[in-house]
């Protein structure tokens, strides 16, 4: 990667959180590069319905991004941010989600799942093929 690409995305106001005695849940924060001054809006709003489902076409405000939310097998999530940096190369940052930073809140009927870690927080930034 050359000096002036962005070695790191900011995330920024991340939340997830299924909604209580509803079928849906939601995805929201923010994403700027490190070298740029322009954050974009990045949602997700899509049946869970109780636990934080996977996300496979994640879309922001800038349609340059792209992102995913995958689930872990010890409970935890990872969000992968892409975004073309040119022809041959997707710059893509992954962030893992610990377990400890999803909490099981109990509804009566329902139980739902919702993030409890940091709402901002550094992406590092690696060079992958363009797919």
């Amino acid at each position: 990667m050359g000096k002036r690409q962005a070695t790191f995305y900011e995330v920024s106001k991340f939340d997830a959180d299924c909604i209580p005695h509803s079928t849906y849940c939601a995805y929201n924060f923010t994403v700027v590069p490190e070298s740029s001054m322009f954050p974009t809006l990045c949602t997700a709003f899509l049946q869970g319905p109780d636990y934080l489902p996977a996300v496979t076409n994640g879309t922001c405000d800038n349609i340059a991004y792209t992102w995913t939310v995958n689930k872990l097998a010890e409970g935890g999530l990872n969000l992968t941010i892409k975004t073309p940096f040119n022809a041959r190369l997707d710059l893509t940052g992954v962030h893992a989600i610990a377990a400890d930073e999803i909490e099981l809140e109990n509804n009566g009927a329902v139980r739902t799942q919702h993030y409890i870690g940091a709402a901002n927080f550094t992406v590092p930034i690696t060079g992958t093929p363009s797919s």
